[in-house]
């Protein structure tokens, strides 16, 4: 299934949750990550029970260290 993450278009496994994108993405940690999906913010306790689906928009913001 295609998904846009960050305006990029990626395939990923149909029906995924949100937990498995990011190992599906090989992030090598989710601390300091933010997540929304169709302009609505998911919070990470949430991250195992929400599900993507085709063409969602998902904009993901790691923060960074410095100034």
């Amino acid at each position: 299934m295609v998904i846009f993450i960050n305006d990029e278009e990626k395939e990923v496994s149909s029906g995924i949750a949100v937990s498995d994108l990011f190992k599906e993405l090989n992030f090598p940690s989710t601390k300091g990550v933010a997540l929304a999906i169709n302009n609505q913010i998911i919070l990470q306790k949430n991250w195992s029970s929400t599900r993507l689906n085709a063409n969602d928009q998902v904009l993901i913001i790691s923060a960074t260290k410095g100034g």
